[in-house]
């Protein structure tokens, strides 16, 4: 094989001579910059040195060559040229390495010194002539051997540089090159495990990042463990890699294996273990393998001795470490908003940032644009069966999560409210099985990705309505509100918008609301609907609010219901009254009129709509962006109610100020938890001012001169004087 590949080195173009060295030069060094190509093209131009490498403080300059005349004279001019350039000092460069398609000797080789210690006497000389980059190819980097034209191999094994290349070519890929963040506990394992094991496997859904740490992971280890070679291993179809494996991983020498989606290599995994086991008394290797986590089973199934290490999705701060690092710098509103549609998957994250860099904002706002470019292949591969039934038991999958075929009870509902019969969805599961978009075990289907099925359904239920969202609608009403139609909604809203998903479904919302016959299930229907029955919702709850008899309120006490534990009020009602402070000014200020009628019914809902108020309506960080919108609307209303009672309202708006007065608050539910201060003074002052007037109204009652600490003084500097 060494004399094919000489002959292909002496037919081959300057242009491609020079990619091929630069490539050979990115197998040997961490960072090659080739100064002689033309950006985004396998063309040469006129540079110097050719390319060069930073070591440290110093350099390493090579020049590379075809010509095939007098090559004696056009090396001594490389070494001239690479010390004529004034970018770095002379004594700066500690080696020249020359390489050229011809043969070199020990004459050369002797004319060759003397000339570059003309110029430098601590400089040393590498020359890299056919016979020695033919064998280089053939010992250590046979993947090279693909670039002129060799099929010496069914190309599954690759070096890093080969494999990054070959990975962020796909659509779906976010960049590997970019800096690091996070899973500190899992490299502190991986390295410590990689030291007493041989194989690593590590796990995760889609996107979380199992390919970044592995990358992470090899190059902490070879840092460390400078005697191991790294080869990446991917699946090339059905191909066999047995030779492969003959032919790349040398006897004498140890090598760190990274096995990218293990699953995919099917057979060859176990020919890969079988090939590491027989390595008696030769080179060591060590194997990293990563897979997504629904078929961490198949591959564990072959492993032996070896370490698992699950991979979870970010949680918010680790996320807002990435997109707010200095590479991204994305503020907090839009690191809010890229979790949310993440869901603290790192590759989607990072294709969100892309789009808010390349200005395309509104797909942060309605991130279908990003979801459909993220999966569109999976699309396309549904459609290409020119099979509706399959869209539309991918539906269903989404929806329900999993499908037990075994299940007689889910699978005679989905024939029932669907009209999808078991056969159909026995067929489509499997096809769907082999498009790797759900996983299988026992007869057991569940969509393979969190996101992907959030997509899919968002498609087949909502924008293409394969099957009628009404359907959802009936099945939920029939099954008296225990269907887990509002959670997922609820993750459809997130995900995309209240207006964009209201715009698909509010009719069938209304329509549904119609056929309500009972009170529990009208209570759960709007706790799931509300956003788009405001009015009917309200009317709801105004009219049961009106049949309630009620106590005498001036006998309340004041107090917060359960004030140490802000989890829930424990009232559905006040729960979802509280919610309409989301949904514009006019709503917000109809239910604030209901929900205190309501909680004046008896003490102890008046002690649960005073939680309501402080822990439901209290500041967040967003709160000045919206201009504290919700706050001051709440005021506004108690003010106005002063006119019928000035004494009990004037004490509730007394009770409930503190919360609204700090200069802080506690941020525990965006990216973070910190303490950050508050402003508003542009907004709430009117507010402030009037509580001034109010507080003598407070001492002589004993809830709120507590609350005040009133005495000789109070601190006036809670009205904002």
């Amino acid at each position: 094989m060494v004399t094919q590949i000489e002959h292909k080195l002496t037919t081959i173009n300057g242009d491609d001579f020079a990619v091929l060295c630069r490539q050979y030069l990115n197998f040997k060094y961490s960072f090659v910059y080739p100064t002689g190509l033309v950006v985004g093209k396998d063309k040469s131009r006129k540079g110097t040195p050719d390319t060069f490498i930073p070591v440290g403080d110093y350099y390493l300059f090579v020049e590379i060559t075809t010509k095939t005349g007098d090559i004696l004279t056009k090396l001594k001019s490389d070494i001239s040229h690479c010390f004529s350039q004034n970018d770095v000092p002379k004594e700066k460069i500690i080696k020249v390495v020359l390489m050229f398609n011809g043969v070199h000797d020990t004459v050369k080789h002797e004319e060759l010194k003397t000339c570059l210690s003309a110029y430098s006497e601590d400089c040393r000389l590498e020359v890299v002539d056919i016979r020695i980059l033919a064998n280089e190819i053939s010992q250590n980097y046979p993947s090279l051997a693909r670039k002129l034209d060799i099929p010496i191999d069914t190309a599954q094994i690759l070096e890093v540089s080969e494999f990054v290349e070959d990975y962020e070519k796909s659509k779906f890929a976010t960049p590997l090159s970019n800096e690091f963040f996070n899973r500190e506990t899992e490299i502190e394992e991986g390295l410590n495990n990689l030291k007493e094991k041989d194989i690593l496997l590590i796990s995760g859904y889609a996107g979380t990042g199992k390919t970044k740490l592995s990358i992470e992971l090899t190059k902490l280890f070879l840092s460390e463990n400078k005697n191991y070679d790294l080869k990446y291993i991917r699946a090339n179809g059905n191909l066999d890699i047995w030779q492969d494996l003959q032919i790349f991983l040398l006897p004498e020498k140890d090598y760190l294996l990274v096995l990218d989606d293990a699953n995919k290599l099917k057979d060859n995994l176990i020919q890969i273990l079988n090939f590491q086991r027989k390595r008696v008394n030769k080179g060591r290797i060590k194997i990293i393998l990563t897979v997504r986590n629904y078929v961490k089973g198949e591959v564990q199934k072959f492993l032996d001795d070896f370490v698992l290490i699950e991979l979870k999705p970010f949680a918010r701060d680790e996320l807002g470490k990435i997109l707010q690092s200095d590479e991204y710098n994305i503020s907090d509103y839009y690191a809010e908003r890229i979790f949310n549609i993440s869901k603290g998957n790192p590759r989607l994250a990072i294709m969100a940032v892309i789009a808010g860099q390349s200005g395309e904002l509104e797909k942060l706002n309605n991130p279908s644009q990003i979801l459909e470019t993220y999966f569109s292949s999976v699309k396309e591969s549904i459609d290409s069966f020119e099979n509706r039934s399959l869209l539309a038991v991918a539906g269903l999958l989404s929806f329900f999560k999993t499908i037990n075929l075994e299940n007689e009870t889910q699978v005679g509902e989905i024939e029932k409210y669907f009209s999808v019969s078991k056969l159909t969805l026995e067929e489509n599961l499997r096809i769907l099985y082999n498009l790797e978009i759900a996983d299988e075990f026992e007869r057991i289907y569940k969509v393979a990705d969190q996101i992907l099925g959030e997509y899919i359904l968002y498609l087949v239920f909502l924008k293409e309505q394969e099957i009628s969202f009404s359907k959802l609608i009936d099945a939920y009403i029939d099954k008296h509100g225990r269907f887990s139609l509002g959670h997922i909604l609820k993750e459809q809203i997130n995900n995309f918008s209240l207006e964009l998903i209201g715009e698909l479904i509010s009719n069938d919302i209304k329509e549904g609301w119609q056929k309500i016959k009972t009170k529990e299930l009208a209570i759960s229907f709007i706790d799931d609907f509300y956003y788009y029955i405001p009015h009917e919702s309200l009317s709801y709850f105004d009219k049961k609010t009106k049949e309630i008899k009620g106590d005498n309120p001036n006998d309340y006490t004041f107090k917060i219901f359960n004030e140490r534990h802000s989890d829930t009020i424990g009232d559905k009602t006040i729960e979802i009254l509280i919610r309409f402070q989301y949904l514009g000014k006019e709503q917000f200020l109809l239910a604030l009129k209901i929900i205190t009628e309501y909680g004046l019914k008896s003490e102890l809902r008046f002690h649960k709509l005073l939680k309501s108020f402080t822990e439901r309506i209290s500041m967040d960080r967003y709160s000045y962006q919206q201009g504290y919108f919700q706050q001051i609307c709440l005021f506004d209303f108690l003010y106005e109610r002063i006119q019928d009672d000035r004494d009990f309202y004037s004490k509730i708006i007394l009770f409930i100020a503190p919360t609204f007065l700090r200069d802080n608050y506690q941020s525990n539910h965006s990216i973070g938890n910190c303490k950050l201060p508050l402003d508003r003074t542009a907004h709430f002052s009117n507010t402030s001012s009037k509580l001034s007037f109010l507080i003598p109204c407070a001492v002589p009652h004993k809830e709120l001169s507590s609350r005040y600490c009133l005495g000789d003084t109070y601190p006036r500097a809670l009205c904002g004087l």
